[in-house]
């Protein structure tokens, strides 16, 4: 029994002090379980966090092709409907043509709209300014790579190096 309980219990005192003492606890107590379950909530929606690996796929946008490739990395982190993303993919050799496309992406975008991500080409010329991005398309698990002021898909090249970074929503 706390102090200030005994206090009251050990003196005479009205109801009307006995119910103001309660309400008042009892508030202390409402707000102790309301901040325990909002905790234990965040906890829950961290809980139920996927995160793991993924292997992307380069191919072309006219023609798919095959690549040969000398790093595929890819990581992700899944939150309820958002997925944060990174990948690194290092080709020496493709038969792809048209834009760069990758695939493998751990699940599908969201229904509407689309979603950009930070896209670093290399090596850095004139020819492969470091001022694209990529768009993943509504309803998939691929993203394409866009030029600069969305002058049209980047082309394959024979050999590349690609590092993205993103986040999108899922449905």
């Amino acid at each position: 029994m706390s102090q200030d309980l005994q206090k009251y219990v050990r003196t005479p005192m009205t109801n009307t002090d006995l119910r103001a003492y309660m309400t008042n606890e009892l508030a202390k107590i409402q707000i102790a379980t309301d901040t325990f379950f909002k905790m234990l909530g965040d906890l829950n929606v961290l809980a139920g966090a996927i995160e793991g690996d993924f292997i992307p796929v380069v191919s072309g946008l006219t023609t798919a092709g095959v690549g040969t490739y000398t790093l595929q990395q890819g990581r992700f982190l899944k939150i309820g409907r958002l997925v944060a993303f990174m990948l690194r993919v290092d080709w020496s050799a493709h038969t792809g043509t048209g834009g760069i496309s990758i695939t493998g992406l751990p699940s599908p975008s969201m229904a509407t709209g689309g979603m950009r991500a930070v896209c670093l080409l290399e090596p850095f010329t004139a020819a492969t300014p470091n001022t694209d991005f990529t768009w993943i398309p509504p309803s998939t698990a691929r993203l394409e790579v866009i030029q600069a002021n969305n002058a049209g898909a980047r082309n394959m090249v024979a050999a590349h190096s690609l590092s993205v970074t993103g986040l999108y929503f899922t449905d």
